[in-house]
């Protein structure tokens, strides 16, 4: 179980500053390329191999980049 206090949320769930920033966030998310959740950027690129080992080799060589710098 969430906890999650279901009254308090669909009070939430239909104020309109919060609908304002969904629909906000959703646009910013369109405009760079997010097409579902989860999507994972790392330094500014778009993962679309989201395996553990390749997440793990892509973090090392970001990693071995900004050493190098």
């Amino acid at each position: 179980m969430l906890g999650l206090d279901e009254s308090q949320f669909e009070t939430d769930r239909q104020d309109p500053s919060i609908l304002k920033k969904i629909e906000s966030d959703s646009k910013e998310g369109r405009s760079i390329g997010v097409t579902g959740i989860p999507t994972i950027f790392m330094n500014g690129k778009r993962v679309k191999n989201r395996n553990i080992k390749s997440l793990k080799d892509m973090i090392e060589r970001e990693q071995k980049k900004a050493a190098d710098k």
